[in-house]
């Protein structure tokens, strides 16, 4: 995570918070399904889905708000100096409004642990 402070200026790195997670994974044919889930954190939210094989073989899928990646992009490209972040700030869990209408990144990354492939696409439809 630390590698990352840098695409969330105002958040604190260190003391990064997340909601409670549910979920049903299911295991067949050597294969963990993973059930798209959500995910809330002091970063902000992203969905998750995905499957996992016994040979370590992995496709997830992973639907980031773009109004993340763009705020980050932002400070990125025009190299915005990543302000003191208050070592002891504690930052608000933020969650998903679901009454709002939110664009995604949609990201792939397929592979292995040790040799993966990170790009851009949903995943194919059963």
């Amino acid at each position: 995570m630390a590698a990352m402070a840098a695409y969330f200026k105002d958040k604190n790195m260190t003391r990064i918070r997340f909601d409670t997670l549910r979920n049903v994974l299911t295991f067949k044919d050597n294969m963990l399904n993973i059930p798209t889930m959500n995910i809330n954190s002091s970063l902000g939210f992203l969905e998750f889905s995905g499957t996992q094989s016994l040979d370590l073989k992995m496709a997830y899928y992973v639907r980031v708000p773009l109004k993340m990646v763009t705020s980050v992009g932002f400070n990125m490209l025009f190299h915005k100096k990543k302000e003191e972040v208050d070592p002891d700030q504690v930052d608000a869990i933020e969650y998903r409004d679901r009454d709002k209408r939110i664009r995604f990144m949609n990201l792939t990354i397929t592979g292995t642990p040790d040799n993966y492939k990170v790009g851009l696409g949903k995943p194919k439809k059963a």
